[in-house]
């Protein structure tokens, strides 16, 4: 077995060390064994099935309703018109990004897969906080 170069990454180190332990499939048997619990396995099961085999992006969905400007359009009788934008901060700035309609439903399952992301991490996280509690009062 060769030895890891300085600079490799942790996870490529595990990766090149230790192949089960990248793959989503196996990655709760391989966490079994190094003794963490059950419920545990199963959040980081799912954790990277979803950040390694599909798309997700930061932010959050809103619907617009704009007029075009257009005196002879609908949109100056009332009825606006309406799309989709994704909004995130960048630099500490509130942006939105326009989301073509053919593109509407692959962008609400990448935002979705990320918000399940940020869920699975904060339950990993509650687990760990009660450990360090018990682990405190002990």
């Amino acid at each position: 077995m060769s030895t890891p170069n300085s600079g490799e990454t942790v996870s490529a180190i595990s990766y090149r060390f230790y192949p089960e332990a990248m793959n989503p499939f196996r990655i709760d048997l391989y966490m079994r064994q190094l003794g963490f619990s059950l419920k545990k396995c199963h959040f980081f099961r799912e954790l990277a099935k979803l950040v390694h085999e599909s798309d997700y992006i930061r932010g959050n969905l809103v619907n617009m309703a704009r007029t075009c400007g257009n005196p002879n359009c609908k949109c100056a009788r009332g009825e606006k018109h309406v799309s989709l934008y994704l909004s995130h901060k960048k630099g500490g700035k509130q942006k939105m990004i326009y989301i073509p309609r053919d593109w509407e439903q692959k962008v609400r399952r990448w935002v979705k897969r990320y918000h399940r992301i940020i869920d699975l991490l904060e339950q990993v996280s509650e687990i760990n906080r009660k450990r360090l509690m018990e682990r405190k009062r002990s």
